[in-house]
């Protein structure tokens, strides 16, 4: 197979005749209307992974360096400014891997959360998800084809169902009042934990 690029024909080979599908972008900036902004690094792919000893196809998705604005906006003004007008939420360096086979998913995620443009309040800390509905222990590290960015590890020791979601060095103001300490949530069974440190 061929594509001309610029008036030049590149050839396009595969080492196998297997199905391909691999989606790179770096310094992506999409933006949905005013309210969703994504920029960073991601990619996107059909992959085999090792589950249990066996192969199995997946479908991958990891980014880093992200930042994901959900709310009014544009977030940043044409300057790379905060936008005084814009209010929502702002998840910011953050890093996601995921991945989905056979009708389940694992999923690791981390970075700053802050709210944007709600006078009188604040709320900041750093964010972690970690949720593993495979019914098989995980162990991979997902790569961005051209990012000099670490790999993206997701670990999970066992089959065992998992939805944790955490926020560490939390600070919470409003009202001239200001709480701080970390806190989260987990699911084991059909029970709801909650933990608060700090």
């Amino acid at each position: 197979t061929s594509v001309e690029l610029a008036g030049q024909t590149l050839s396009v080979k595969f080492a196998t005749g297997d199905p391909v599908f691999a989606l790179t972008l770096s310094d992506l900036s999409l933006t949905i209307g005013d309210f969703v902004t994504i920029e960073g690094s991601v990619t996107f792919s059909n992959q085999t992974i090792t589950v249990g000893g066996s192969s199995v196809a997946a479908q991958v998705f990891a980014g880093t360096g992200l930042s994901i604005f959900l709310g009014r906006g544009p977030v940043k003004l044409a300057s790379g400014a905060i936008n005084p007008l814009a209010i929502g939420v702002l998840l910011s360096n953050a890093r996601i891997g995921l991945i989905s086979y056979n009708g389940g998913y694992a999923l690791v995620a981390s970075g700053t959360v802050s709210l944007i443009g709600v006078a009188g309040v604040t709320i900041a800390g750093t964010t972690s998800v970690r949720v593993n509905t495979t019914g098989n222990a995980i162990t991979e590290t997902l790569l961005i084809p051209g990012s000099t960015d670490p790999g993206i590890a997701l670990s999970f020791a066992d089959g065992a169902g998992v939805t944790e979601f955490g926020v560490s060095s939390a600070t919470l103001a409003f009202g001239g009042q200001t709480m701080t300490g970390s806190f989260g949530f987990s699911r084991v069974g059909t029970d709801v934990q909650v933990t608060l440190a700090d």
